[in-house]
């Protein structure tokens, strides 16, 4: 992070894994803007039990500065439920009863395609998990 302030460069854009969230590695940061995409079974090697992953997600998503931005994705029941919980302005997106609906979801072994803010997107990764 010093070396982007120093070369003039004052966004970052980062994930931030539910790991390097419990190791500390966040420590201090503090964003614009948060966006949680799903809740999973991912890293219960780490976590131990879908209860902790959970609680460390959220704590990831209450990282706002003040008058920041959470843009949750509705489609994820967890998600969807803390939205009231959640520090900052919270949006959401999805394709269900959503401030920015995705729709006209199309998936074949080629790769994804769908219509957001009626813009119509291709990609090629493949599952409505990557929508």
């Amino acid at each position: 992070m010093r070396k982007c302030l120093d070369e003039g460069i004052d966004t970052v854009v980062m994930e931030v894994s539910s790991e390097a969230f419990a190791l500390w590695r966040t420590e201090g940061l503090y964003f614009d803007m948060l966006i949680g995409t799903t809740i999973a079974s991912d890293h219960l090697d780490s976590h131990k039990t879908i209860e902790n992953y959970r609680e460390v997600k959220k704590k990831i998503l209450s990282m706002s500065k003040p008058g920041g931005v959470v843009l949750l994705n509705s489609d994820d029941e967890w998600l969807k439920s803390w939205s009231s919980d959640l520090p900052g302005y919270v949006m959401t997106y999805g394709s269900h009863q959503a401030d920015f609906m995705i729709s006209d979801v199309e998936l074949t072994l080629e790769g994804s395609s769908f219509t957001f803010l009626n813009h119509r997107v291709r990609t090629s990764l493949l599952s409505k998990g990557n929508v």
